[in-house]
């Protein structure tokens, strides 16, 4: 492909903010295709050097033009994403000036409108350690501005999340295990950072610590959307430590928790790679036990006490009457009965006649 061809398509990614933004959405992620595979054709040919700046600059357009542009079907975002990869590779072969390229990534990160992602990991073998270390200044930089700002106006909103996720990206890079869980545990808003501080730990032979950290983040944010997520890391964590009974009561308490089918199918499949006992008879008893419980009552399951992510001793509920919900509306004669609540269809009350 010669340069007028990858001028002519990098200018078909030019757009008029004008426009409207429902039209032409699909003839730009064509263009958009076609720079993907322009790139292939470069790296595989070995002409990473010419790739670096036609891959940056549509990199550029298609970021400035997905704000007016509608991708509702998220095409140009993929393409967009492919570009980026097709740049850290590039930029591996053929680096770029490390300062350049540092400055670059942390201007889109910190001023961009919040996408394409930048996965650092890509790039750490261009940047290398001037281009790494000229990143740990620009964003200790804005970290900084960040907390003088907060500190100036405690009421005013100031986003850092595009500061803190270079901050974690850069302490993951460096291969610090150390560094990486003390940046990591700056921000513990969630079960995802509980998660990746195990992986991080479990992945350098410290599984304890690991364990640890997977029942603390389940402890604190059981609800969260990734706790399912630390909870399968926990289990396997402790199948890999060779404790088969405390992966199975983390099932256990956590279906006592949240008896749904979700549930019972993580703890049917864990029941089975451990070969015990079926957990049907079980599981339905705490059903029954749940259905047939007064409601509001703290003891609706039995060991509802129970942490959600540390080995529990479970016991078999006992068969409980179902409470009476309707009561009787006659009292003396009357038509109802002030104080009694009915579920029935309320009827007037009139007075006794003597």
């Amino acid at each position: 492909m010669t340069d007028e061809d990858l001028t002519g398509l990098l200018n078909r990614l030019r757009w008029d903010r004008r426009r409207d933004p429902r039209r032409g959405g699909r003839e730009y992620a064509q263009t958009a295709q076609a720079l993907v595979r322009a790139g292939k054709h470069l790296l595989s040919s070995g002409d990473a050097s010419r790739a670096v700046p036609v891959l940056r600059r549509a990199v550029e357009r298609i970021t400035s033009t997905l704000m007016y542009l509608d991708d509702s079907s998220g095409a140009i975002g993929s393409e967009l994403r492919d570009l980026m990869t097709l740049y850290a590779q590039a930029c591996t072969a053929a680096p770029p000036p490390a300062k350049s390229l540092a400055t670059w990534l942390v201007k889109l990160q910190c001023e961009g409108p919040g996408w394409p992602d930048i996965v650092l990991s890509d790039f750490a073998a261009a940047l290398a350690p001037a281009g790494l270390a000229e990143m740990e200044r620009q964003v200790e930089q804005r970290a900084e501005a960040h907390r003088q700002a907060t500190l100036a106006d405690p009421q005013k909103f100031v986003s850092d999340f595009a500061v803190r996720d270079l901050r974690e990206q850069l302490a993951e890079v460096s291969g610090d295990v150390d560094r990486y869980v003390d940046v990591l545990a700056e921000h513990l808003t969630h079960a995802g950072q509980y998660q990746r501080i195990s992986e991080a730990l479990d992945a350098v032979g410290r599984r304890q610590e690991a364990i640890a950290w997977a029942q603390r983040g389940l402890r604190e944010h059981p609800s969260s959307p990734q706790a399912d997520a630390l909870r399968d890391l926990l289990v396997n964590l402790y199948l890999a430590a060779d404790n088969p009974d405390a992966a199975l009561q983390v099932r256990r308490a956590e279906y006592q928790r949240r008896p749904i089918a979700a549930m019972y199918t993580a703890l049917a499949h864990t029941t089975t790679h451990l070969g015990a006992d079926d957990p049907l008879p079980w599981a339905l008893n705490i059903l029954h036990h749940r259905t047939t419980a007064p409601p509001n009552n703290p003891t609706t399951s039995p060991n509802s006490s129970t942490s959600c992510c540390e080995p529990v001793t479970t016991t078999t509920p006992g068969r409980s009457e179902p409470p009476t919900r309707i009561r009787s509306a006659k009292n003396n004669g009357s038509a109802c009965s002030a104080g009694e609540p009915s579920l029935t269809r309320p009827t007037p009350c009139s007075p006794t006649r003597t």
